[in-house]
């Protein structure tokens, strides 16, 4: 399936909770980044770069030049029942090894 990368965005809330137990909860503000994908078909899937992992919010997918993995992406044959979190950082190892 060929997926097309159509927008980034930032969703900021503040005051959230981070941390799991008294000495290391703290309040800040978290900045999650979405990767809007459309597929062959037009279905959209929105995939967040991060996730919560014992308090903090880790991002695992960063993308330092978005507009050329939008053009190595839309080359790509995918075969993936679904777009997730975790597809969606292998396909950006992949991008970062092609272009090594």
């Amino acid at each position: 399936m060929k997926y097309k990368l159509i927008d980034v965005r930032t969703e900021v809330e503040e005051n959230v909770e981070f941390g799991t137990c008294e000495l290391c909860m703290s309040v800040g503000t978290l900045h999650r980044e979405i990767i809007v994908l459309e597929d062959e078909y037009g279905k959209i899937h929105e995939v967040e770069t991060g996730e919560w992992d014992w308090g903090d919010y880790m991002t695992l997918i960063e993308i330092e030049n978005v507009v050329d993995f939008a053009a190595w992406l839309s080359k790509q044959d995918i075969i993936v029942p679904y777009m997730n979190t975790r597809v969606l950082w292998n396909l950006v190892d992949d991008y970062k090894e092609d272009i090594l």
